[in-house]
């Protein structure tokens, strides 16, 4: 991108795949004249021997991913249930599979992911079962994604209450 009332100049660079990287902003230049209305052709000479014009690497760096828990909070009756989006997002061209898990929830066994996993990027459901006899309380759960030696986590809550008695 060229700035010709100020004189500067930026460049970009597109990798495959990827995000518009910035190599450099502001760099000057000089013309001729101060009233040049455009540039039509934009070179760069060397003389005799070897000149550097630029030397640079773009590290796109580590392959990673985000966890993320949506509703942050629900809200069940002891013995219903209630469901929670997982999203899994790539960075920088991750495309592991990103296994999950839960803890805190009011009975061991009673979460379920629809897929258990997640490959690259994408959403599971998380679905939080509750018996009659659970505890009413806010119960926070733990949401952990797994990819090879990276783990993240997520947070949410569920509160659990129990039903209204109905007296004869």
């Amino acid at each position: 991108m060229i700035n010709i009332p100020a004189h500067t100049y930026s460049t970009f660079v597109t990798p495959p795949g990827g995000s518009e990287l910035t190599v450099g902003s502001n760099f000057a230049f000089r013309t001729e004249q101060n009233t040049v209305p455009s540039l039509d052709w934009w070179g760069i000479f060397a003389g005799a021997g070897s000149d550097t014009v630029c030397n640079f690497a773009i590290a796109t760096g580590t392959p990673n991913f985000t966890l993320s828990a949506s509703p942050s909070s629900q809200s069940v009756t002891a013995g219903g249930s209630t469901t929670y989006t997982v999203s899994v997002g790539a960075q920088n061209g991750f495309a592991g599979t990103v296994n999950l898990s839960v803890s805190g929830q009011p009975s061991a066994d009673g979460a379920t992911f629809n897929p258990p996993s997640v490959t690259g990027s994408g959403t599971s459901t998380l679905t939080i079962a509750t018996t009659g006899t659970d505890a009413s309380g806010t119960y926070p759960l733990m949401i952990t994604g797994t990819s090879g030696t990276l783990s993240h986590t997520a947070s949410a809550s569920l509160q659990a209450t129990t039903p209204a008695t109905v007296l004869p």
